[in-house]
């Protein structure tokens, strides 16, 4: 076999060679000379990305970039598959389960008798995956994060820094008495308050059907036993959504980031919501510029009442002496 091999590769042949450990053929073919032996016996593996000589065994290239990409055997070969490491994996994503292909390393079909142990084997290695109460409770905390992270729209990144807070809340064993779906729920709230991302509890409460008593009451518990440092929200997110939910006008925007600038720089807006503050500078906007929107609209694009977005107006009113 040896023989026929070198005679395709001395007259420049494709050819097949299989692997006698994974039974996957990987294909070659003959390029160029050798700059050592002067042989015309290059060979180019495109499962290695490699370029040799077939005489003298010279690796003349390695690493070749725009092989594997177009040819990699993804049927055959099982080597490049797998999640990258992740915090918001109960297991960080190292885990390995046993497959349900009943063969063996040569491909042929087990025994009866060794069937049913490779079942027994692989029903224990399932369980001892969640053996332990934290692996069961990160499990389903982890799950709540995934459902948030698809209603709400967040990145990945704040999806990690979730899990993150979540996993240093656990080990402080803060879940003990509380619902793990609400801790999980504050601790995407938490990440997005940490990362600047507007999202309001209202938010979270109808992606997780709990209610925002709730979800506040862990979230100021994790901010306070972990020491989290939360900035305030910007004012700016909070009219740029309204604005964006009521398709405002650009001249509207200015004159609502104005007004915000204006009360911050008396002081009035320490201690009340961002949004509802918000709402109120949009609504005297819509007024001094005769826009027809309602309060029953720019609340419900705000998410707030219209109670709050009257007595937020109103304390505008008075503080900076608006004339309605």
């Amino acid at each position: 076999m040896g023989g026929d091999i070198f005679h395709k590769m001395w007259h420049g042949e494709n050819f097949t060679m299989t692997d006698s450990n994974t039974g996957m053929s990987n294909k070659h073919r003959l390029v160029a000379k050798c700059g050592r032996c002067g042989k015309a016996a290059i060979i180019q593996d495109i499962s290695s990305s490699e370029k040799f000589c077939g005489y003298c065994g010279t690796v003349v290239e390695q690493k070749i970039t725009g092989l594997n990409n177009d040819n990699y055997d993804f049927v055959n070969d099982n080597r490049h598959v797998g999640s990258p490491q992740s915090l918001a994996f109960h297991d960080f994503g190292l885990s390995t389960i046993i497959g349900k292909t009943n063969k063996d390393a040569k491909g042929n079909s087990l025994h009866s008798t060794v069937n049913n142990t490779i079942r027994r084997i692989r029903i224990q290695d399932r369980r001892s995956q969640t053996n332990k109460n934290t692996d069961t409770n990160l499990r389903i905390a982890f799950d709540t994060l995934e459902r948030i992270q698809d209603k709400i729209q967040v990145s990945n990144a704040i999806k990690e820094q979730a899990a993150y807070i979540y996993r240093k809340a656990n080990e402080q064993k803060m879940t003990q008495g509380r619902s793990i779906q609400a801790m999980a729920t504050a601790s995407m709230y938490a990440a997005c308050r940490s990362t600047h991302t507007l999202r309001t509890l209202r938010d979270m409460s109808e992606a997780t059907n709990i209610k925002r008593r709730t979800i506040a009451q862990s979230y100021r518990a994790i901010v306070k036993q972990l020491n989290l440092k939360i900035m305030v929200v910007d004012q700016t997110h909070c009219i740029l959504k309204i604005a964006n939910n009521l398709e405002l006008p650009a001249n509207l925007k200015q004159i609502s980031l104005e007004m915000i600038r204006q009360a911050e720089s008396i002081g009035i807006l320490a201690g009340r919501d961002p949004v509802g503050m918000s709402a109120a500078a949009i609504y005297y906007a819509c007024i001094t510029r005769h826009e027809p929107f309602t309060q029953v609209q720019i609340a419900k694009a705000a998410g707030i009442t219209v109670v709050t977005l009257r007595n937020r107006f109103h304390e505008l009113q008075k503080k900076l002496k608006i004339q309605d």
